[in-house]
């Protein structure tokens, strides 16, 4: 979520402007304060919550808006409020449309509403402070704002904050359920008719926050695990994200037992493998992550406009990831305006750890292991997060998440890990993806798409 820049310091660079969004730009441009204490006295830390601040002590975004106010006046050419004025002013047109076009399909639900759509547009046409999403749906009733917006799309916690405990869905989509424990899931299902409940198993399960509850829901580990035992399931066996089969392979062979249907275009260049042969030295492998900013600047082509997402292994080597793009994006224009491209693309760049790209996906995706040889050479056969319970699930996450291209970047080969008849999935599962890899480059030549396989596919999950 946060801006890729290093800590906000004296040789700050007006480059840094690029990667902030004009709404958070304005918020921190339009401070008065001049001091950390000032900040911390006016403020209370609310604008902490800023997605792009959030990354950031209170000194630094002080500090920081401080010296951008005396050094670069040029930037600061719009204040909080006009901003304000224009955010409230193309919602209010927002809505009006959005009421229009409802009136005009059923007018006598128009004059049920009436006082709601009344309101609407006074409060948004008003130059004062708008109320809070909970005072805003008290006030014209969940039954009008679902006239306005008959489909709901919310976290598990904002439904039981923000919505009236009644039945007041006709059905609850529950996606992603391997990551929602059962007790947080109660309020969405009492507030629908029907249920459909959608996961995957052999993805993340959720941390257990809940143990003052029944020893029954208890003992599932997630809202999938209960609907699996308890209701009528159906598989979905068709795999549309990876362009090229042999991204899915792994994933198809280590988790589904081949039972994914995939499409039948190979692209051996779709998998690359890169042996950097760095030293993982305090959970941080320093050489993968130059590797990775060279080929960012050297060998990544954009001129297709690609997505690209980063994962790492742990979260020192996300954090040594962002340092390094950071001090490139200073000092080399090139790079700067190629990661500006990315940031800009409809799927942004991210730059995230095993545990939070879930749900994520990129046309391209880079891996970086960052295990390998310490400072003495010798490798330790600890792999933080894959030693957990159900570990080799983080890696059917990361390998499921290219549309068209996957790079590896790691320090470690296969035979490096040792494997035992007692070592754990997870450990095997990471032998078997460094494997992979390492044989992606005796892999087949592409084979082409003819018209008949391509119907095949596309049109193989409608057929009984």
């Amino acid at each position: 979520s946060g801006v890729l820049i290093g800590k906000f310091s004296n040789d700050f660079n007006p480059a840094t402007i690029d990667f902030i969004s004009s709404e958070n730009w304005i918020l921190i441009n339009s401070k008065t304060y001049y001091s950390r204490l000032e900040f911390e006295t006016k403020e209370n830390s609310s604008n902490k919550a800023e997605p792009v601040l959030s990354n950031y002590s209170n000194r630094e975004i002080a500090d920081f808006a401080k010296y951008v106010r005396r050094e670069y006046p040029k930037f600061i050419d719009k204040n909080r409020h006009d901003w304000e004025q224009e955010y409230y002013g193309q919602k209010h047109k927002e809505l009006n449309e959005l009421i229009h076009s409802r009136s005009r399909s059923n007018t006598n639900w128009r004059q049920v509403f009436k006082s709601s759509i009344q309101y609407i547009d006074r409060v948004w046409s008003e130059k004062r402070k708008k109320p809070t999403k909970l005072a805003y749906l008290n006030q014209i009733g969940f039954q009008s704002a679902q006239w306005f917006q008959p489909m709901t799309i919310a976290s598990a916690e904002l439904v039981s904050q923000y919505l009236p405990l009644e039945e007041s869905f006709d059905l609850v989509i529950i996606d992603e359920s391997s990551q929602v424990n059962v007790v947080s899931a109660i309020p969405s299902l009492a507030r629908a008719k029907s249920a459909v409940i959608v996961g995957d198993r052999k993805q993340l399960s959720p941390t257990r926050f809940f143990r003052n509850v029944s020893k029954e829901i208890e003992s599932y580990e997630s809202l999938l695990e209960l609907a699996e035992q308890k209701l009528v399931s159906q598989s979905l066996a068709y795999h549309y994200r990876s362009k090229s089969s042999n991204l899915i392979e792994y994933s198809n062979a280590n988790f589904y037992g081949n039972m994914l249907q995939v499409g039948r275009y190979c692209n051996p260049s779709a998998m690359e493998y890169h042996y950097i042969g760095g030293h993982f030295i305090q959970r941080k492998n320093l050489n993968e992550a130059d590797a990775i900013v060279e080929y960012i600047s050297n060998k990544l082509d954009l001129t297709k406009n690609h997505s690209l997402g980063i994962i790492a292994f742990s979260i020192q080597q996300k954090e040594c990831i962002e340092d390094k793009i950071d001090d490139e994006v200073l000092k080399n224009e090139a790079f700067r305006a190629k990661i500006l491209l990315l940031k800009q693309n409809k799927e942004s760049l991210f730059i995230k750890n095993l545990e939070n790209v879930q749900g994520d996906e990129r046309d391209i995706i880079f891996i970086s292991t960052g295990y390998g040889k310490n400072e003495n050479n010798i490798i330790y056969q600890f792999f933080g997060p894959l030693l957990q319970s159900t570990g080799e699930n983080r890696l059917n996450v990361a390998m499921s998440r290219a549309k068209t291209k996957m790079v590896l970047f790691t320090s470690l080969k296969s035979n490096e890990i040792k494997v035992i008849n007692t070592s754990s999935a997870s450990i095997k599962a990471f032998q078997n993806l460094l494997r992979q890899f390492e044989e992606s480059k005796t892999a087949k030549s592409p084979q082409p798409i003819s018209r008949r396989n391509f119907w095949e596919y596309y049109l193989s999950p409608f057929r009984s």
